[in-house]
């Protein structure tokens, strides 16, 4: 048996257009765990400007990894990895204003994909699948999905992503449908732009920005 059916079998996963999403958990014993692992410590971390060895579960394991694995013929590697956790509440960097509201928010850690894999839409397709199966019988909005800590080129991820859906983007929507900010490794061009986030929150202490 394949190593790729071996994590079939071991890690809940969902199918995609270019191959399949597996969510794993702390508690996950497979070898798909620890080779995610090795890849968010050694090229993951260090491409979004995060410390190698920074906790990947948090100190209280909520987070969950999403990895996308795209078979091309006889060949599978991983293509994304996000690092996701549920919120209670979100801030907004304008207003300072705390929303704790009634549904539920996905929060984006972490986001990476492999430079084979950019420029097709798989950052987008994994959001897309983790915003389905997050939380039982709920589809989260893209205007509830949180992203942590950005640089400029997460930021112009975050406004096309938010985009998709609101062709009019501006303040009042984003302060009432408030979003993380996100670190993120990806290759993208994307016009138009929102203020700056703010500086000096490490990733354990983000703050939202607009």
């Amino acid at each position: 048996m394949s190593q790729l059916n071996l994590w079939f079998r071991r890690e809940r996963h969902y199918s995609s257009d270019y191959g399949s999403i597996f969510r794993i958990h702390p508690d996950s014993q497979s070898s798909l765990k620890r080779k995610v692992e090795q890849t968010i410590e050694d090229i993951v971390n260090p491409s979004v400007g995060f410390a190698p060895d920074l906790s990947i579960w948090g100190w209280d394991e909520r987070r969950t990894v999403w990895v996308s694995i795209i078979t091309e013929g006889s060949t599978h590697y991983i293509a994304a990895i996000v690092v996701t956790e549920p919120l209670l509440s979100a801030q907004c960097s304008i207003t300072g204003e705390t929303i704790r509201p009634n549904d539920p928010i996905v929060g984006v850690n972490r986001l990476w994909t492999h430079p084979a894999a950019r420029r097709k839409g798989i950052a987008s397709e994994t959001l897309d699948v983790i915003r389905k199966w997050y939380f039982t019988g709920v589809l989260v909005p893209r205007t509830r999905v949180a992203f942590s800590d950005p640089t400029d080129i997460g930021r112009r991820f975050a406004e096309r992503y938010l985009r998709f859906v609101y062709f009019s983007f501006c303040f009042s929507f984003i302060c009432v449908d408030i979003f993380y900010t996100i670190h993120l490794a990806l290759d993208l061009a994307a016009p138009g732009s929102c203020s700056s986030p703010p500086q000096g929150f490490g990733p354990e202490r983000a703050r939202f920005w607009t």
